[in-house]
């Protein structure tokens, strides 16, 4: 009987000394408001000078962007292929046909993303380098054609980025 009232004393005990301590005023480890919203990159701003896009940088420009399109063209195409096996192998136990057969869908898919996410990669990677020489030099131009390019790459990601998680949920 003893035996079982040991633990149980040292439980009551460990619980009032547990009360006893000095409370300490610490910060909550809750997130804030702020880190509850969305993590998006703000917008670059267009630095003050208009200066003439190069026509290299216009030709690059027009390449990734074929790249993000393309991307996500095939994107398109393997989410009509996988979209069915995908659900079917969400629902199916794991480590059964279905589910592989569905894992392979969901990795075809993410796959097919992934020339979309590298050009958009490759672009914002080139505003930034624009942006900071146009903030030093007034005869560097093309920066809003990189800021409208990186635009409609980041919607695209974005979107294959929710139609994925739509699919994976």
């Amino acid at each position: 009987m003893t035996k079982r009232l040991f633990p149980a004393l040292i439980f009551v005990l460990a619980g009032c000394l547990g009360g006893c301590g000095e409370r300490v005023n610490a910060p909550s480890l809750m997130p804030r408001p702020i880190e509850k919203q969305a993590n998006t990159t703000p917008p670059v701003p267009a630095p003050v000078n208009a200066a003439p896009i190069a026509p290299a940088l216009q030709r690059q420009i027009t390449e990734l962007l074929g790249k993000v399109r393309d991307g996500d063209t095939a994107f398109i195409k393997a989410d009509q292929a996988s979209a069915r096996l995908i659900a079917a192998g969400r629902g199916a136990a794991e480590g059964s046909e279905a589910w592989v057969v569905g894992q392979q869908a969901q990795s075809q898919l993410e796959a097919a993303r992934q020339d979309s996410a590298a050009a958009l990669g490759e672009l914002e990677t080139l505003l930034l380098a624009q942006t900071q020489a146009a903030a030093s030099d007034a005869t560097v131009g093309g920066v809003a054609e990189l800021t409208e390019a990186q635009a409609e790459a980041s919607a695209i990601v974005a979107r294959q980025s929710a139609r994925l998680q739509e699919l994976t949920r």
